[in-house]
C-alpha cells in the first residue's frame, strides 16, 4: 500500500523515500490501515453525498464536495477529513476542509484545485501513526518526516469562515513596555515639526503610569482591527522562543487571528518596544531582533495581503510574495510602507508597487518614497499613483487624508474628536485597516474614506493601540452621527 500514500502525496521523491523507510521500520501494515481507513472515510463522505462509491468519477466526487460548502451540513460532512484524499483514476482529490472551502471560494475548476491542506494533512496522519508504533523510534520517524517536509506537530490551519473575505497580514509584531512620564520630567523642544523629547541625564525618574502590551505593531494591530470588522486574518510574523512571544501568539489568538503563519524562532528574543508617553504622543524605542524573514505559502489562499513594517532584512521574503502575487491574479495587494520599504526606495519596490490595490502611507513618506520636497497634495498623490498603485491614500495627523484613484482626488476630513486625545500610537495603522477591511467587504471607496477617520479617532482616546478598535457597525453609527459638514471634498 505504500505506493498509494505515495501517489495522494504527489509521487514526490521525498515523498516516496520516507514512505518507504517507514514501511521498512515498522513492518506490520501501518499503511494498510491508513489506506483503510481513509478509503472509508472518503465513501462515507461520498455516500451522505448521494454518489455511489463504485460508480462515480472524480469530476462528480469534486463537484459534489464544492456545491456542499454553501449547505448547513458541510462541516459535519467533513468531520475527521483533515488527511484524506482519494485517487480516481489517476485524479486526487482533497477532502480536507480548508482545500474545499478554498476551491469553492476561489470557483476553481478541476484542473485549478487545491490539495495542499490535504497533503499537509497526511504527511503528519502518517507521522503521527508511526511516532507511536512501538518498534519505532519516534526521534527516527521526526528525522524522516523533516527530510520530507512533512509536518512534525499536528498542523494547524486557517479558520474556515464562508461569509468573510480573508487578508494575510505580513509585518513585524513587538512586545511593548510602555510609560507615561510626568509633565515636570520631560521637557519638549524643537519646532513644531521636528519636536524633540528632553530627559536629564542620568536623573532617576518615576513613571507616571507603566504597562506592557503584547502583540504590538502594524501587523497585530491591523490583525486585530480585521477581525473586529468582520474580515478573517491570518498573520505572517515572527516572534522569539520566549514567553512574551508565546503569549502573543495567544493574545492574537484570542481576538480571532490565524497564527499558522507565525515562525517561533529558537534561541531569539521577540522584537522589544520601550515606549516613552508625554501627554498624547510617544517616544518608540526599538530593539529588534534578526529573524529568518522566509516566505510560507499561505495554505489557504487569501483574498487580501496586508503588508506592513518589516525589518530591512526581508527582502527575499518581498521576492517570493512578488512571485507568489503573479501566479495568483486574484489576490489583491494592501500596501502600508514602514521605515525598511521607504528606505529601499520606489525602484526596488516598483514590482510591488505596480501590483498594489490600495497603498496607505504618512505625508512624510509620501515625500521621502518620492523624493518631493514640497507638502503639495496633487502633485504628490499623482507622482505615488504614476508609480502603480490603483488608489492611494495619504495621512496628514490631525489635518485629515487625501486620496487618489486615477480619477478623483479627494480630501478626507478627521473626525471630530469627542475629547482631547490620549494617545496617537496606532491612529494610522488604524485608519489603514479600516479602509482595507471595508473595501476588502465590498464598501466603495468613497464611504471607506469616511469610516476610516472614525476608526482612529477613537484608537486616540483610549491608551494603546488596540483598545480603542471598533466593529463595523459601532463605525457606521458613528457615522451617522457625524456633522453635516463631515464629507469628503473632491478637488
Amino acid at each position: 500500500m505504500a505506493h498509494k500514500l505515495i501517489t495522494l502525496l504527489g509521487d514526490t521523491t521525498a515523498d516516496a523515500l520516507a514512505v518507504r523507510e517507514l514501511q521498512l521500520l515498522a513492518r506490520d501494515g501501518v499503511d494498510v490501515r491508513l489506506i483503510a481507513d481513509i478509503l472509508a472515510k472518503a465513501q462515507m463522505v461520498m455516500r451522505r453525498l448521494g454518489l455511489d462509491p463504485a460508480d462515480t468519477t472524480a469530476e462528480e466526487v469534486y463537484h459534489a464536495l464544492v456545491s456542499a460548502v454553501a449547505t448547513e451540513q458541510f462541516l459535519s460532512l467533513l468531520t475527521d477529513t483533515e488527511y484524506v484524499l482519494l485517487d480516481i483514476d489517476g485524479e486526487v482529490i482533497s477532502f480536507n476542509p480548508v482545500d474545499v472551502v478554498d476551491n469553492y471560494h476561489h470557483e476553481l475548476s478541476m484542473s485549478q484545485r487545491r490539495t495542499t491542506a490535504g497533503k499537509k494533512g497526511l504527511g503528519w496522519e502518517i507521522t503521527r501513526r508511526y511516532a507511536e508504533h512501538p518498534a519505532v523510534s519516534e526521534q527516527r520517524v521526526q528525522t524522516v518526516a523533516s527530510r520530507a517536509n512533512w509536518p512534525t506537530s499536528e498542523p494547524t490551519y486557517c479558520r474556515v469562515v464562508f461569509d468573510k473575505p480573508s487578508v494575510l497580514v505580513i509585518g513585524d509584531i513587538a512586545t511593548e513596555a510602555l510609560m507615561t512620564l510626568r509633565q515636570d520630567d520631560a521637557e519638549l523642544t524643537g519646532s513644531k515639526l521636528n519636536r524633540r523629547l528632553a530627559i536629564r541625564l542620568g536623573a532617576k525618574i518615576m513613571a507616571e503610569t507603566s504597562a506592557t502590551q503584547d502583540a504590538v505593531g502594524g501587523a497585530a494591530t491591523a490583525s486585530v482591527a480585521f477581525s473586529k470588522l468582520g474580515v478573517q486574518p491570518s498573520l505572517m510574523s515572527w516572534i522569539g522562543d520566549d514567553g512574551v512571544g508565546r503569549l502573543s501568539v495567544e493574545y492574537l489568538r484570542t481576538h480571532g487571528v490565524d497564527m499558522s503563519g507565525v515562525t517561533s524562532q529558537k534561541r531569539t528574543r521577540t522584537n522589544h518596544h520601550y515606549v516613552l508617553r508625554r501627554g498624547a504622543e510617544r517616544t518608540i524605542i526599538a530593539s529588534n531582533e534578526q529573524f529568518d524573514y522566509r516566505w510560507r505559502e499561505p495554505v489557504c489562499r487569501p483574498d487580501w495581503v496586508y503588508l506592513s513594517m518589516i525589518s530591512g532584512e526581508s527582502w527575499h521574503l518581498h521576492e517570493a510574495l512578488g512571485r507568489y502575487l503573479a501566479k495568483h491574479e486574484s489576490v489583491k495587494l494592501a500596501f502600508q510602507p514602514g521605515p525598511a520599504h521607504i528606505a529601499w526606495g520606489k525602484d526596488k519596490l516598483e514590482p510591488l508597487l505596480k501590483r498594489t490595490k490600495v497603498m496607505v502611507m504618512n505625508i512624510d513618506e509620501a515625500m521621502a518614497l518620492t523624493g518631493r520636497t514640497a507638502r503639495t497634495t496633487k502633485p504628490l498623490l499623482t507622482e505615488l499613483h504614476e508609480l502603480g498603485p490603483e488608489i492611494v491614500v495619504v495621512t496628514d495627523g490631525p489635518r485629515g487624508a487625501f486620496a487618489y484613484d486615477g480619477e478623483k482626488l479627494y480630501e478626507v476630513p478627521s473626525y471630530p474628536d469627542p475629547s482631547r486625545p490620549l494617545d496617537r500610537s496606532g491612529a494610522g495603522d488604524a485608519f489603514a485597516a479600516t479602509l482595507v477591511a471595508e473595501l476588502a467587504k465590498g464598501t466603495v471607496l468613497d464611504e471607506a474614506l469616511l469610516l476610516a477617520p472614525i476608526s482612529s479617532m477613537n484608537v486616540v482616546q483610549e491608551v494603546g493601540e488596540q483598545a480603542g478598535l471598533l466593529t463595523s457597525s459601532e463605525l457606521r453609527e458613528l457615522l451617522k452621527r457625524a456633522p453635516d459638514d463631515y464629507v469628503l471634498q473632491e478637488l
